[in-house]
C-alpha cells in the first residue's frame, strides 16, 4: 500500500494532511500528479501558510506502508486507518500508525493504543474511513471525525 500525504504548516492545520491510499506506485504516482494539478488550478486553501513555503512537488509524500498495514493478504475497496494526534508548542501532529481492513480490527487496536501509557504531549488517536485508489482534494478531513 502508498500512503500520500501533503505537509502543511503545523500551526494552522493538522499535518500531514492524508490524501489517499493506493494499491500500487503507479496509481499513487498518478494520483499526486492528479492533486497537484488540481491544487495549481484551483484554490488552494493550504497555499498561504504562516511558517512554511508551499512547494506542492515537495509537500506531497509517497509513503511506502508495508510495515503499517495489517492483514491486508486481499485489499478490499475501502479501508481503515487509524493516526495519533498529538498536540504540544501549538502544533497539532498527525502520525499514521496502521491499516486494517476490518473495521472491529482497526477499532480493537485503537482501544488498546488509548489504553497504554500516557504520552508527553495531549493526544488522541481517530480512525478513518477511506477508499483505496481515490484521491481526496478536501473531503477527507470530515472524516476524521
Amino acid at each position: 500500500m502508498i500512503i500520500i500525504e501533503r505537509k502543511v504548516c503545523f500551526y494552522q492545520y493538522e499535518s500531514p494532511i492524508l490524501l489517499g491510499i493506493f494499491t500500487d506506485m503507479d496509481k499513487a504516482q498518478q494520483a499526486k500528479k492528479i492533486y497537484i494539478q488540481y491544487c495549481k488550478n484551483s484554490i488552494d486553501k493550504y497555499a498561504d501558510m504562516a511558517y512554511e513555503q508551499v512547494d506542492l512537488e515537495n509537500d506531497v509524500k509517497l509513503i511506502e506502508s508495508k510495515d503499517l498495514s495489517d492483514n491486508l493478504d486481499e485489499i478490499m475497496e475501502e479501508v481503515y486507518v487509524i493516526s495519533l494526534f498529538e498536540e504540544g508548542f501549538g502544533q497539532t501532529v498527525r502520525e499514521t500508525l496502521k491499516i486494517f481492513n476490518n473495521q472491529n480490527d482497526a477499532i480493537q487496536y485503537m482501544q488498546a493504543k488509548e489504553s497504554e501509557e500516557l504520552l508527553k504531549f495531549p493526544h488522541w488517536y481517530s480512525m478513518a474511513n477511506i477508499k483505496v485508489n481515490k484521491i481526496y482534494f478536501s473531503d477527507l478531513e470530515i472524516l476524521w471525525d
